[in-house]
């Protein structure tokens, strides 16, 4: 396999100790699902707190990479599905209709996946993300996106970690629902 052209990615260094702070993807330049004309209408109205979009990163252990042909072959086994924006997403179909429940998007900037290079692709890591306003269960976009991300990590030997890539823990999982369900109600009393 040969490695890809990326001058500043040292993978034997933790990702945020890369020497060019741009090689990084973070939550906030996450690329975003495309949103149909209503869901562009509602949130030009009322801006994306950060806090309503989810983040989990799978980070492969120091001085590894996760391959891309069987980071791809994981993806695909889990349902994960090709699609706009080069990365890949989770819909409510299982063979890829449907709304987006989350996305994958490489952890190194822009973030983006090419398919037809996936077998010379080296990465230190994937992020999983959704915005809660942006599906209709977010608890149970949360709950899929955990599933997911277990398995993958599981195939692939990496370490799940949270969205400022900490050890995931049960208490960060506890963290997160707790967060969707404070969106929930905060959604239902109409607070920002």
């Amino acid at each position: 396999m040969r490695e890809p052209e990326q001058p500043s990615l040292n993978l034997d260094e933790p990702v945020s100790d890369l020497a060019d702070p741009n090689a990084e993807l973070n939550d906030e330049t996450l690329p975003q699902p495309v949103k149909s004309e209503r869901e562009k209408k509602t949130s030009a109205v009322n801006q994306v707190p950060v806090a309503s979009v989810v983040v989990l990163h799978l980070m492969s252990k120091k001085g590894e990479h996760f391959a891309g042909d069987q980071l791809l072959e994981s993806l695909l086994s889990q349902g994960l599905r090709y699609g706009s924006m080069k990365i890949f997403h989770r819909h409510t179909g299982e063979d890829g209709s449907g709304p987006v429940i989350y996305s994958v998007a490489n952890s190194v900037n822009p973030g983006v996946f090419d398919l037809n290079g996936m077998d010379q692709l080296v990465t230190p890591g994937i992020s999983f993300f959704f915005a809660m306003e942006d599906v209709d269960n977010p608890a149970g976009a949360l709950e899929s996106l955990l599933v997911t991300a277990k398995r993958i990590a599981k195939d692939l030997n990496g370490e799940l970690k949270d969205e400022s890539r900490s050890a995931l823990t049960k208490q960060t999982e506890d963290h997160y629902r707790q967060r969707i369900a404070d969106f929930g109600r905060a959604q239902l009393s109409g607070i920002e």
